[in-house]
């Protein structure tokens, strides 16, 4: 029985017209065999409506999307938040203390952390509803966040813009946007831009781009952080030190283990004594940041 004469069926009622349940020889038609049943006529017809209602359903061929697949997301380097951070912006998420939802999102990106991948959605609404929320939010979506956007209009204002023509021609908070940006979507390219100009950047603007090399922090960045310590400012040059100190790898904690495992002795005893030796100042080490007071 077709799809219409079913219903033509329910509609004059089976007390004038009996179902037919016949749909072939093939799977659909053996399950409606063995459904009829010539005591219930109405019990019939419903059970067969919700077969063959199933039935197309499940063999309806859906409209291919023209439009091609998303290249995959590219791995994240900044780490993600951890459980009770995460549980807080849930809660915030939900209604509860969202005012503080800024100061959260500015706190988790000097931290140098992300969103969960999970809660990116739900902020990324929140992003598309209230501008002002943007400049906390667009640092701390990561690789994924930035990527989601360009799956949904909506979200279109995460999307990396990137006009590189800003570093050169932008006002210094312009340039410290993109920057911002691309670290957490293209940090090789952000760390190509800075390297470019390095030299021609004013002490004061050279400071704050070093906090942003901050997030996502890799040995992709050791190499100009060492030039850095060259820098001709002291407060320039430390802040690359600090930097640098958080790479295990880093040249400058090579140096600095070396000289210290001589200066260290540990006095066996009865109560073992642990003695240090300072060094004597010189220019190599207070190059690495090391200065007496």
């Amino acid at each position: 029985m077709a799809w219409q004469e079913l219903v033509t069926c329910a509609l004059l009622g089976t007390e004038r017209q009996t179902p037919q349940l016949t749909a072939g020889e093939n799977a659909l038609g053996d399950v409606l065999t063995r459904l009829f049943d010539h005591e219930d006529r109405e019990g019939t017809l419903l059970r067969a409506a919700g077969t063959i209602a199933l039935w197309r359903q499940a063999g309806q061929k859906l409209t291919p999307d023209p439009q091609p697949v998303p290249a995959a997301c590219p791995p994240d380097r900044i780490p993600v938040c951890g459980p009770q951070a995460r549980e807080h912006l849930t809660l915030m998420l939900q209604g509860h203390y969202p005012e503080l939802l800024p100061e959260w999102l500015t706190l988790l990106h000097e931290t140098g952390l992300r969103i969960p991948e999970e809660l990116l959605p739900a902020l990324l609404d929140a992003g598309a509803k209230q501008a002002e929320l943007r400049p906390m939010l667009l640092p701390v979506l990561g690789q994924r966040g930035h990527w989601l956007a360009q799956q949904q209009t909506a979200w279109s204002f995460a999307i990396e813009t990137g006009d590189e023509n800003l570093w050169q021609t932008g006002q210094f908070a312009e340039r410290l946007a993109l920057l911002r940006q691309l670290r957490a979507t293209r940090p090789e390219r952000a760390l190509a831009l800075l390297t470019a100009t390095w030299k021609e950047e004013r002490v004061r603007d050279r400071k704050q781009f070093l906090q942003i090399l901050a997030d996502g922090l890799s040995m992709t960045d050791e190499p100009f952080l060492e030039t850095v310590l060259d820098d001709r400012n002291t407060d320039v040059a430390h802040a690359a030190a600090g930097l640098l100190a958080r790479l295990p790898a880093s040249r400058l904690v090579q140096r600095l283990t070396a000289r210290a495992l001589p200066l260290l002795r540990l006095m066996p005893g009865k109560r073992d004594r642990l003695d240090v030796e300072l060094p004597e100042d010189d220019a190599t080490l207070a190059r690495d940041g090391i200065t007496r007071s």
